[in-house]
């Protein structure tokens, strides 16, 4: 069976970009994860927003802004109590390609040497707020 991967979604004021972002990332290829949205205290709608249009998305509020950084500490936490094998962080603004959760899964299980892996950005455009 593939490891086990936890997405946590780093969230603060993402409404106008987190539908999209769950959208894509349930379309990933590697079926194996749990995705978490994490929320750093958001004053928007996107923790209703996930409520309504996502049910299987776990939804973690932390009760105050602990910034990228904060909700980074609170995704580990996350991951040592679950045991996932592996933790992804991204942030609401991030969408990927279909295979590439895959593709990462797959370098990183073949090289116990590799601690982390990145992406590359091969697309950048602003998200109307």
């Amino acid at each position: 069976m593939p490891a086990k991967l936890g997405v946590v979604i780093i969230n603060y004021n993402g409404e106008s970009m987190i539908e999209h972002c769950l959208e894509e990332l349930q379309k990933q290829s590697y079926k194996n994860k749990e995705i978490i949205f994490l929320d750093n205290h958001s004053t928007d709608n996107s923790v209703q927003l996930v409520k309504n249009k996502f049910p299987d998305v776990e939804i973690f509020e932390t009760g105050f802004n602990g910034g990228y950084s904060g909700g980074a500490e609170e995704a580990v936490k996350l991951a040592r109590k679950k045991g996932w094998e592996y933790l992804m962080l991204m942030n609401a603004d991030i969408v990927f390609e279909n295979e590439y959760i895959e593709k990462i899964m797959t370098k990183i299980s073949q090289n116990e040497q590799i601690g982390s892996i990145i992406g590359k950005l091969k697309q950048y455009k602003f998200f109307d707020r």
